[in-house]
């Protein structure tokens, strides 16, 4: 298992993203905390299963919501860069 960092642009849009869902329903969001909690485990799992974005980032796309998880290997550690809705991809 790879060390994981997410770093603070990316906290910021996973806020963001919760926040918009709580608005909605406590339900939702806490089913897209899980998800995304998911995501990041299964990123620092097994980092180079998932797509390339460009020559330095990946992504992990999200299974019942809309929104992927990019994230970049470096030094052996895996840098989350944004948690952003798939229409921004």
């Amino acid at each position: 298992m790879h060390e994981l960092v997410v770093l603070p642009v990316a906290v910021a849009d996973l806020e963001a993203a919760l926040d918009w869902y709580e608005q909605r329903s406590r339900q939702a969001m806490a089913r897209f905390a899980q998800e995304t909690e998911t995501a990041l485990a299964e990123t620092a799992q097994s980092p180079h299963r998932f797509p390339a974005w460009d020559e330095q980032h990946q992504y992990y796309l999200l299974r019942r919501f809309p929104y992927y998880v990019a994230y970049r290997l470096r030094s052996g550690r895996v840098e989350i860069v944004a948690i952003r809705h798939a229409a921004r991809l």
